[in-house]
């Protein structure tokens, strides 16, 4: 299955740093082609927190990205466990810069 919004192989090229923590950087993970079009439907948050996504209104090209998230050929990256609801997918998160800092 190829993704339209997500670089697959781009992911699973890099490699994974252990320290201070394990985490990981995909230059390109997004592809270029369509970031304008997924940052024009991003949802408009006015607060932070975490969002449910079913709760959010946005266009398709955000949809296009949750769905590609939420996909087989994508979906495991974004487990935290091996259900449904363990999808890391399923919120969104709304940060803010503290008073002050604008």
């Amino acid at each position: 299955m190829t993704l339209r919004c997500l670089d697959m192989e781009a992911l699973k090229a890099v490699p994974v740093t252990r320290e201070p923590f394990a985490f990981f950087v995909v230059p390109g993970f997004v592809r270029p082609a369509v970031c304008a079009d997924i940052n024009r439907d991003y949802p408009k948050i006015a607060e932070s927190g975490s969002f449910p996504v079913g709760q959010l209104c946005y266009e398709r090209y955000f949809g296009d990205l949750i769905d590609e998230m939420a996909s087989d050929g994508a979906g495991f990256f974004f487990r935290a466990g091996s259900g449904e609801e363990d999808s890391l997918v399923g919120h969104w998160f709304g940060c803010r810069l503290p008073a002050g800092q604008r």
